[in-house]
């Protein structure tokens, strides 16, 4: 059986979509576990050979955001996530005293999204453990590029953040 198109109105004129098939899926999670690898590899590869007098490679805003832009595909194809809501509402940990807004928690060997029933839309908590093939990226993501979309606001502890450190609006 077909899986049944999805009718979205874009300028007045409806387009049907069909959501992707599980091969589609993996496809794109590769695509996205690929690129993050190919900037995360540069940035090893730029570790290796700098000399002391080196600076350490410094990524640019269009960099960062590429890189989250497909974290975020990657965390929505190989996680359950509810709604992209969630994503919005991430947050670190920036500074001792304000853990009890953080959403986002590295545990071991993987990261787990928390969120109290309070800050989701069916008032039911939120407990997701990322896919372990995404930690990695997570981390090189919060040490080395999150920042960088910041640009000069302040750090607010958003994960995703927008240009002025607030949450995004969308993705």
């Amino acid at each position: 059986m077909a899986t049944p198109a999805i009718v979205v109105t874009q300028n007045e004129r409806n387009i049907q979509v069909t959501p992707p098939n599980k091969d589609e899926m993996k496809a794109l999670a590769e695509a996205c576990l690929n690129h993050m690898k190919v900037v995360m590899a540069t940035d090893t590869a730029n570790e290796a050979n700098k000399t002391s007098s080196d600076q350490a490679t410094k990524f640019g805003r269009p960099t960062a955001l590429a890189f989250a832009q497909h974290l975020v595909v990657a965390i929505l194809v190989l996680n359950a996530t509810p709604r992209s809501q969630i994503l919005r509402q991430l947050t670190v940990s920036i500074q001792a005293g304000n853990a009890a807004q953080q959403t986002l928690f590295r545990e071991e060997d993987h990261y787990l999204i928390r969120i109290s029933a309070d800050g989701s839309k069916n008032r039911s908590p939120v407990l997701l453990r990322l896919n372990d093939l995404l930690t990695k990226p997570m981390d090189f993501y919060l040490e080395r590029l999150r920042l960088a979309l910041l640009q000069a606001s302040p750090d607010t502890g958003v994960v995703f953040p927008a240009s002025n450190g607030g949450q995004r609006s969308s993705f």
